[in-house]
């Protein structure tokens, strides 16, 4: 079985938490709010959202003509060939405040890697706030963040990650739970409570049953993530995350996970969304040797983008 998403992750991790600090220090996207939004992606700028890319990475771009989207309008963000293996400066967006318990939506299109099929990139849709601080004192920096992501070389793959702690270090140190499903098939792959970075086979702690519910899947047999948009959910509260999806018409449950209390974020954060290419990331059913570096230009596209507070 091939290598799980290790240095890729600790990469990610070490660049987005200095991205975070930085947009702290200038006082942009550090307020907490309760409200609710809908963002269409129907102009050039956002009022919600930071949209943002290093022009050598790629480019992100709101306010973009796209048929398929339900007004015609969507955000596309577009990873440059040959980019670099990092997540700083990748096409990315993320809210200008920071939101707690209530449910997120993204309507999305991941990487379409078609034209390149082991090209390694991964498109997230996912929750997130460090602030280095360690409030729980377990001598770690607290970790909040929420996860959709793909691998570009399995689109039928989802990964479903809850993060509480982490810590960029060698090796790297953290706190989170995980669920890798093909939803194609409805088959969960793995799932557990990790430390470290690796399988659960290998380097995770199973879950209780009340952290591993459901224990099946509904398949849906069409489902591809490039080609088709979906709306994908995820429902924060203090002691359940729900991740969802809305297929067909139906809205299945991926993972609805209840179970300890300080394996689930406690603080308000940014909801973003961004696509970015490591080149240890490899499928679950590979051995790493066909992953490659992105040859031709790759595109992520989000329709809406909302948020709704819990009781609202």
């Amino acid at each position: 079985m091939a290598r799980n998403n290790d240095t890729g992750l600790a990469v990610v991790h070490a660049l987005v938490v200095l991205s975070t600090i930085l947009f702290a220090i200038t006082g942009i996207g550090n307020g907490d709010n309760n409200g609710s939004f809908l963002e269409e992606w129907q102009r050039p700028t956002s009022d919600l959202f930071t949209v943002y890319a290093n022009a050598k990475q790629g480019m992100a771009k709101s306010g973009n003509a796209n048929r398929d989207a339900h007004d015609g309008w969507s955000l596309k963000l577009m990873l440059n060939p040959n980019a670099s293996r990092r997540d700083g400066g990748s096409p990315a967006t993320e809210t200008k405040s920071r939101y707690k318990y209530g449910t997120y939506w993204a309507r999305a299109k991941t990487a379409n890697c078609s034209a390149q099929p082991k090209a390694d990139v991964v498109t997230g849709i996912f929750t997130y706030f460090n602030d280095g601080a360690d409030r729980n004192g377990n001598g770690l920096p607290d970790n909040n963040e929420i996860d959709f992501e793909w691998l570009c070389a399995e689109p039928e793959v989802v990964y479903l990650t809850i993060w509480t702690d982490y810590r960029e270090s060698d090796p790297a140190k953290f706190r989170n739970v995980h669920r890798t499903i093909n939803i194609k098939t409805g088959r969960i792959l793995m799932e557990c409570y990790r430390e470290q970075f690796g399988w659960c086979s290998t380097s995770g702690k199973p879950l209780s049953e009340s952290e591993r519910q459901p224990t099946k899947i509904e398949a849906i047999s069409n489902y591809y993530s490039p080609t088709r948009y979906y709306d994908y959910g995820i429902t924060f509260e203090a002691n359940r995350v729900h991740f969802m999806i809305v297929a067909n018409g139906v809205t299945h449950t991926l993972w609805d996970y209840r179970g300890h209390s300080d394996r689930i974020p406690d603080q308000p954060m940014y909801f973003m969304h961004n696509v970015w290419h490591t080149d240890n990331w490899y499928p679950m059913d590979d051995n790493g040797s066909a992953v490659e570096t992105p040859k031709y230009p790759v595109n992520v596209y989000i329709d809406t983008s909302s948020f709704a507070p819990l009781n609202n």
